[in-house]
């Protein structure tokens, strides 16, 4: 019998070590080795410095990524991406020791461990610098030690240790960790053993073991505040060092650590004017999309299966836990948020249901248990053949979701962001100002020029005072004291300045333009010169982004903005560059017709230089456009601004009745302060041209 109890024991070692050490060799195959979008630039700057990253912070984040940073190998961003690898498989393995102490045998908890590893949108993040990573760890962490100390023999010390590890979450993300305290709290009830004997409106008469329960919470309180607390202590003691990376600069009271951590500068950003319960509704309709997929569909299947089991088998606080967590970090948070539904928000959606996913792999684990134990219950010598029918099926869905999400995560090969970088660089000359502005450019530029060195000459600002720590006033500062510092600034600094982001009006008024492809240049009297320069570099890199088809929606949404504002470029130099600019873009020019993106922009361009000669071929473009723009993945904006382009169209042909039809359909559309058919309508309607 003891030897028996101790192959078991090995064998669940052999196990946890496979359902961590399998998603952790994924990982490593499919991580990128250079800096990519969402936040990746801006957590690896964070890390790298010992910076603050942008709100709530996320201090317990960056101090594991600054751990990894230092490892003797590999580029930074190669070693920042490995933190969130080793994190994302510790987090399988904490999710394979729920499943076995929720009664799964080794074989079905691995194979939960591995499909919750291997999910796309689990896998999506735990190959780049994000805190979602962490942010499951933790979770199931939490869960498995509250699961532990709730069993027999008491287990006191696994109290304090979850309190500590909920309060380090709260450390890293602690929006998703609130939604998530309600399922713990409810997790923790079987442990007062009273819920054993009595029914719960009994509860308040056993005063005694009440004031017990109240004796011990001051404890687990002050270790969860202790957990959540020092980190967020660092960060603020960290922001008045001024390093490199500090998002919106020092905090330097309660006032402005409250604003911080609570986000308070996203409460646009999370919530839009144009999107309402249609939206929601569509998020909701992508969701449960998802959920068919992310896990297989057979892998779906088991999953309710094991939630049903739970239930049914005595296991209700364990089950309506697991529920009620992963309705908060579904259809509530799509509730509370108000996104508009696209591609690009979704991918903005989808890291805030990790532990979703891990909670299906938790079910699914169960689930599979379940039918083992039904499909041989009463057979002679069922252990090998369930274990083998165990291997069979959870083998089989693991090998379809790693098919399934391989060619969306495999971005072993990717550069696009270092090759975007490698353009820019090409472009500014020595001692250029570039002035940075949005996700496209300040996380990832700003990882090349301040962790890895490159372009030491170049002035990198951002152009809102954010993430730099080189910023020459705050973000929170009033806009005309922000534009009066950047003005100073250029006129005593001298260096010639460059922008793709930004409204060269609002900083240098008295500026001309002059265009490198994609780049700006704010040329100042006696500067080299205005017009349109031919960047070879810049027309390769547009052959190669008019070709591709990135998977991932941050990239397609890059790869976008560059065809649109390429196509731009291309327009505004055809109308006012010389011959020989005129005859190196002709075949970018026509390139740019069979893409919607580059298309947009060249109508753009041709329509803000504006000339009677060009009416034909814009209007020729225009319905081009139109054939391709329901295979494009439009955004809201996007789509309101093709219609607004076409109202433009129409006033200048004398169509003014169809262009005020379209200018309504674009406010419709997207009901934005930012939209321009808003603006060009309360012009006509004040009795304007």
């Amino acid at each position: 019998m003891r030897l028996w109890s101790l192959l078991a024991v090995r064998a669940d070692a052999l196990a946890l070590s496979a359902a961590v050490l399998g998603p952790l060799a994924l990982y490593a195959l499919t991580m990128p080795r250079t800096v990519v979008l969402e936040d990746d630039g801006l957590f690896l700057m964070a890390g790298a410095h010992l910076g603050v990253a942008h709100p709530p912070g996320y201090p317990l984040h960056t101090l594991i990524v600054h751990l990894f940073m230092q490892l003797p190998f590999g580029p930074p961003a190669l070693l920042g991406h490995l933190s969130s690898a080793v994190t994302g498989a510790l987090a399988c393995g904490a999710l394979f020791a729920c499943a076995r102490l929720l009664g799964a045998s080794a074989l079905p908890a691995l194979f939960g461990a591995w499909l919750f590893g291997a999910s796309e949108h689990v896998w999506s993040q735990n190959i780049v610098t994000e805190v979602y990573a962490l942010n499951a760890l933790l979770f199931f962490a939490v869960c498995a030690l509250l699961l532990h100390g709730a069993g027999p023999p008491a287990r006191r010390w696994a109290w304090p240790a979850a309190a500590l590890l909920f309060g380090l979450a709260l450390a890293n993300h602690w929006p998703l960790t609130a939604l998530a305290a309600p399922g713990l709290l409810l997790l923790c009830l079987p442990a007062w053993r009273l819920l054993l004997r009595l029914p719960a409106w009994r509860l308040l008469l056993r005063l005694p073991a009440w004031r017990l329960l109240l004796r011990r919470l001051p404890l687990l309180a002050g270790v969860a505040g202790l957990g959540a607390g020092a980190p967020y202590a660092w960060m603020v003691w960290r922001s008045q060092q001024n390093p490199a990376t500090s998002f919106l600069g020092p905090i330097e009271d309660w006032g402005a650590f409250a604003d911080f951590v609570r986000r308070r500068i996203y409460v646009g950003a999370d919530a839009s004017p144009s999107a309402g319960w249609e939206d929601r509704l569509q998020f909701l309709h992508w969701f449960g999309g998802e959920a068919l997929w992310q896990l297989t569909p057979a892998g779906l299947a088991l999953a309710l299966l094991g939630l049903a089991a739970l239930w049914r088998g005595g296991r209700r606080w364990p089950a309506g836990a697991g529920l009620l967590v992963f309705l908060a970090h579904s259809v509530l948070l799509i509730l509370l948020l108000a996104f508009d539904y696209d591609y690009f928000q979704a991918a903005v959606f989808r890291p805030y249901t990790v532990v979703c996913w891990g909670l299906l792999a938790l079910w699914l684990a169960v689930g599979l248990q379940a039918a083992l134990d039904w499909l041989f219950a009463g057979r002679p010598r069922p252990g090998p053949r369930a274990a083998a029918l165990a291997a069979a099926l959870g083998l089989a869905m693991a090998a379809w979701s790693v098919q399934l999400g391989w060619p969306a995560n495999d971005r072993s090969g990717g550069d696009l962001m270092q090759r975007y970088a490698d353009l820019l660089f090409a472009v500014l000359p020595e001692n250029a100002l570039f002035l940075a502005k949005g996700d496209f450019e300040t996380p990832p530029l700003g990882y090349y020029r301040y962790v890895e060195g490159r372009r030491p000459d170049l002035a990198l600002l951002e152009f809102d005072g954010f993430v730099f720590g080189n910023r020459l006033y705050s973000p929170l500062a009033p806009e005309a004291e922000r534009l009066e510092a950047l003005r100073r600034h250029l006129a005593e600094s001298g260096r010639r300045v460059f922008f793709t982001q930004v409204k060269r009006d609002s900083f240098c008024p008295e500026c001309a333009t002059s265009m490198h492809a994609n780049f700006w240049e704010a040329v100042r009297e006696g500067g080299p010169g205005t017009g349109f320069h031919v960047v070879p570099q810049a027309n390769r890199f547009f052959e190669d982004l008019i070709r591709s088809a990135p998977p991932d929606a941050w990239e397609r949404r890059f790869r976008n903005w560059f065809l649109n504002n390429y196509g731009i470029y291309l327009a505004s130099a055809a109308a006012g560059g010389d011959a020989s600019v005129r005859e190196a873009l002709a075949p970018m020019l026509g390139m740019a017709e069979g893409d919607y993106h580059s298309l947009a922009g060249l109508i753009d361009g041709a329509l803000q230089a504006w000339r009677p000669e060009h009416e034909g071929r814009v209007a020729r473009w225009m319905g081009k456009a139109e054939r391709l723009r329901s295979g494009a993945q439009l955004t809201k904006e996007q789509q309101a601004k093709f219609l607004y382009m076409r109202a433009y169209l129409h006033f200048r042909q004398g169509r003014r009745e169809k262009a005020v039809a379209l200018l309504r359909r674009s406010a419709a559309a997207y009901d934005h302060p930012s939209n321009e058919a808003a603006q060009a309508l309360r012009e006509i309607d004040a009795g304007g041209p």
